[in-house]
């Protein structure tokens, strides 16, 4: 056999195995290792709950906010752009309970608060305070 043939019929051989070869472990695709993923027969990460006001609801909060617009602060511009939806509430802000008047309209949620922060009406988890949806007043 000559040289060439040989060499050919080596890659012949090789190329499909190598396509076929899996990457060593903790390298690849994915975290399929022990203790994560569908390895340990776990299944899969359940997705997040999300929890947020409804489109009614969201309309109301703005109705209310509209009414009760003078008897609101504004929180100073440094602070306000530390309460967004997936962060804790900054610690020592200015915050109280949402009025029974508007909470009449929400749908209760248990291990959730509804909370007045300046001008906005947060969804809040009760131990962290983690918000989950807010509605800002269109007149700031």
């Amino acid at each position: 056999m000559t040289v060439s043939f040989r060499r050919a019929l080596l890659v012949a051989l090789l190329v499909p195995s190598l396509a076929r070869a899996q990457p060593p472990p903790g390298r690849g695709q994915g975290q399929q290792g022990p203790g994560r993923g569908q390895s340990q027969g776990q299944g899969q990460r359940p997705a997040p709950v999300t929890v947020a006001f409804s489109v009614a609801e969201q309309a109301r909060i703005n109705a209310w906010l509209a009414t009760n617009a003078a008897s609101l602060r504004p929180l100073p511009p440094g602070i306000a752009r530390n309460v967004a939806r997936g962060k804790p509430l900054p610690p020592g802000i200015a915050r109280r309970a949402a009025p029974q008047s508007l909470l009449s309209q929400l749908v209760a949620r248990p291990g959730y608060e509804v909370l007045v922060v300046g001008t906005a009406v947060v969804l809040a988890q009760a131990g962290n305070l983690l918000v989950h949806d807010m509605v800002q007043s269109a007149l700031r």
